[in-house]
């Protein structure tokens, strides 16, 4: 039982980093070829991610729901480092790879915490809560429940 658990979490695990690191990349493209800001893309990213691991998953649910969430967050990540990255290669006159390297990961964090504006946390958020909506089951009446009728 404990490996079973055991294969689960590490599956689950390969999974937010797979659709993150790939939704985040996709995510960039889409931002570049657009010309619009990242966080513009933040809802429709945390809505296909949910509605692909719905699709995939035997039972959509908390753990779906989870494994979105992680997935949406991580995408939206790996896009503030890159265009952090950019504007300091840019600003530099480096290559993204040696801006990446030089600056390492502390830098990379404060630069990204000090980019994002306060209305990109807002998109996220909404990225996240469509995550969570589209990735859990639809809730379920009861039989018998004749919904909000009023009998006389």
């Amino acid at each position: 039982m404990r490996l079973r658990w055991l294969l689960t979490g590490m599956s689950a695990l390969l999974s937010i980093l797979t659709l993150g690191l790939s939704a985040g990349v996709a995510w960039l493209v889409a931002t570049l070829y657009f010309r619009q800001p990242p966080e513009v893309f933040a809802p429709l990213v945390g809505l296909l991610l949910a509605w692909a691991l719905r699709a995939t998953t035997r039972a959509p649910g908390l753990t779906c729901a989870t494994v979105a969430v992680l997935s949406t967050l991580l995408a939206a990540l790996c896009v503030d480092v890159v265009f952090v990255g950019l504007q300091l290669a840019g600003s530099m006159g480096i290559s993204l790879r040696q801006a990446l390297g030089a600056a390492g990961p502390g830098m990379l964090w404060a630069l990204v915490r000090l980019g994002v504006p306060a209305g990109a946390l807002a998109w996220y958020g909404a990225a996240v809560v469509l995550a969570v909506v589209v990735a859990l089951p639809p809730l379920r009446r009861r039989k018998g429940d004749g919904g909000n009728q009023v009998k006389a």
